[in-house]
C-alpha cells in the first residue's frame, strides 16, 4: 500500500494517513510524513527525525494518488502456503525441542490395589501429564512397570544419540517458502537468498520482471495527476527512470564512447546514467575521430 500526496511542487510518500471512503472518490486525512536523517536539511522542521503534519484533506486522482495490491489470487495462495508450510515449522520444532531432552525410568513399590474405574483414570490422567511433561520439560521422569523395588535408569544417553539435530531443517524449510513466494512475484529466488556472490543477471531480471511493472504503475499515477486526460491528448507523457544504479567510474569507456560518437544526446547519456539533465544537455557531441572533414566538432 502506498500513498504518493502532492504538495506544491514536491512529492511526498505518506507514513501515516486515514483512509476515507467514499463512491465519488476517496479522500485521505491525517498525512504524516517522516524524513530520513540524511535528508534532514530538506525537511520543512529540525531534528534528527523530522516529521510533517498536513492539515489538509487530499483526493484522489487530484493531489495525490494511492496503490493498493488488489491481487486477491496472490494473497489467498500465500495465505494458504503459508498454512502448510506452518505446520511443518511446528513439526520441526517440536521435535528439536525433544532433542537431548532427559529421560529415565523410575520405580516406585506400590502396595495398594487400585479399582478398575480408577485405574482407567490414573491411566488417563497420566497419558496427559506424561505428554505434556515430554513436550514441554527439559527433564522426564517415565513411571516403569517392575514395582517390587525402587530403581532408576536414565535412557537419555542411548537413546537422544539417535535423534537427528533438525535445526539445519529449519533454513531448508524457510528457502523453499521463500523461492514459491519470489518466484510467484517474479523475483529469482536466488536474489533473495543472496546464494551467489554475483546476482548482476538476477538483478536485472528482478528489475524486468518485478521493479520496472510497479515503475509503471507510478509513472501512471503521476501522469494523472501532473498530465491529466487533456495533457495526455496532445502527446504529453511520462516516463520512470533509473530503476538500477549504475557507478559511472566503472562504465566510463562506455559511456564516453556513446556519448562522443554523436549518436544519442548529452542529456540522454545522463539519464542511462542515473543523473539529472542540465541545461544545455539536449544536443549531440562528436568528438574529432568519429567526425567527417568539414563538419564541426559540436552540433547543438
Amino acid at each position: 500500500e502506498l500513498l504518493v500526496i502532492q504538495d506544491g511542487d514536491q512529492f511526498y510518500i505518506a507514513d501515516n494517513f486515514v483512509t476515507n471512503y467514499s463512491l465519488d472518490g476517496n479522500t485521505y486525512t491525517g498525512v504524516t510524513v517522516n524524513f530520513s536523517n540524511s535528508k534532514v536539511s530538506n525537511a520543512p522542521n529540525s531534528g534528527p527525525y523530522a516529521q510533517k503534519y498536513f492539515n489538509r484533506t487530499f483526493i484522489q486522482g487530484v493531489d495525490c494518488f494511492h496503490l493498493d495490491n488488489d491481487n486477491i489470487g496472490i494473497k489467498k495462495y500465500v495465505d494458504s502456503l503459508w498454512d502448510d508450510y506452518g505446520k511443518l515449522f511446528g513439526i520441526l520444532i517440536a521435535n528439536q525441542l525433544r532433542v537431548g531432552q532427559v529421560r529415565a525410568k523410575i520405580s516406585i513399590p506400590v502396595n495398594s490395589k487400585l479399582e478398575d474405574n480408577e485405574r482407567k483414570k490414573l491411566q488417563q490422567q497420566y497419558a496427559t501429564t506424561l505428554y505434556d511433561k515430554m513436550m514441554n520439560d527439559p527433564v522426564v521422569f517415565i513411571p516403569a512397570d517392575d514395582k517390587s523395588k525402587s530403581s532408576y535408569d536414565e535412557i537419555s544417553s542411548s537413546k537422544s544419540a539417535t535423534l537427528q539435530n533438525q535445526i539445519t531443517d529449519f533454513w531448508s524449510l524457510k528457502k523453499v517458502f521463500i523461492g514459491e513466494v519470489a518466484g510467484l512475484l517474479g523475483i529469482p529466488p536466488a536474489l533473495v537468498l543472496g546464494e551467489t556472490a554475483n546476482n548482476s543477471e538476477n538483478l536485472d531480471l528482478a528489475i524486468e520482471s518485478a521493479v520496472i511493472p510497479l515503475g509503471n504503475k507510478l509513472s501512471e499515477g503521476f501522469a494523472s495527476i501532473l498530465i491529466k486526460k487533456s495533457g495526455y491528448s496532445v502527446g504529453n507523457t511520462l516516463q520512470m527512470t533509473g530503476f538500477k544504479t549504475i557507478n559511472i567510474l566503472d562504465r566510463a569507456d562506455a559511456i564516453d564512447k556513446v556519448g562522443s560518437s554523436g549518436v544519442v544526446k548529452v542529456n540522454e547519456v545522463r539519464e542511462a546514467s542515473n543523473l539529472p539533465p542540465i541545461p544545455d544537455g539536449d544536443r549531440f557531441i562528436m568528438t574529432k575521430n568519429y567526425q567527417k572533414e568539414g563538419v564541426p566538432i559540436e552540433n547543438s
